[in-house]
């Protein structure tokens, strides 16, 4: 996922019973259905996502990428 950007991640079939991610300040997790969650990123950087199912659970590297270069913007006002 990359810096203020969001990822839809669809999950197996099995609902989950909670998520946590160990780093807020790079990644939020949000549960959208019992089988989706929302990834956001906020800053660059690595965190853990764990993912809580019935008798199980699951860890995960959430990795944020940095916004990427752009060109400069375009000029308002046409040279003369």
């Amino acid at each position: 996922v990359t810096v203020d950007k969001a990822e839809l991640v669809n999950l197996p079939a099995t609902p989950i019973t909670k998520i946590a991610v160990t780093n807020p300040s790079i990644a939020d997790v949000y549960v959208v259905t019992p089988t989706q969650i929302l990834l956001s990123g906020k800053q660059a950087g690595t965190t853990s996502l764990m993912v809580f199912y019935p008798g199980r659970t699951e860890n995960f590297d959430v990795v944020v990428h940095p916004l990427p270069v752009t060109t400069p913007r375009a000029r308002l006002v046409p040279s003369e």
